[in-house]
């Protein structure tokens, strides 16, 4: 099982990157297992859905990209039978009843709050 923590740069928190946590050492190796491999594939998709909106707004009409990187997310988890549970401050991954991965959830940024609130009032203004 791997346990991943946030890391916080300048107040905002972010998932760090793949080779900065421990499933890189079992990963970077000549005979990596292929449950490594798709437990680190899991972990790239997962930092990019994560990480998405400390790195970008959201829009108000819905956004596409995000969207598709919590459908390649999904996909990963469908394709190797897991699944995703969040619950309290940690998402956690289940491959039946074994636990294989637990990562720290990190909270929204400032910015994307008031951004949320400026698209509510922008769509309340349009009557949608």
């Amino acid at each position: 099982m791997y346990r991943i923590r946030k890391a916080i740069v300048d107040e905002t928190e972010y998932l760090p990157d793949l080779v900065d946590t421990e499933i890189w050492k079992d990963y970077d190796t000549f005979d990596c297992k292929q449950s490594v491999s798709v437990i680190a594939e899991l972990y790239k998709a997962l930092e990019k859905r994560e990480n998405y909106f400390q790195q970008n707004s959201p829009t108000a009409f819905g956004n596409p990209d995000y969207r598709y990187l919590c459908g390649v997310v999904h996909g990963i988890l469908l394709g190797a039978g897991m699944e995703e549970e969040c619950s309290g401050d940690i998402i956690r991954f289940r491959k039946g009843k074994r636990t294989v991965l637990i990562v720290d959830k990190i909270k929204r940024s400032d910015d994307y709050r008031k951004s949320m609130a400026e698209n509510r009032d922008l769509r309340r203004t349009l009557g949608l």
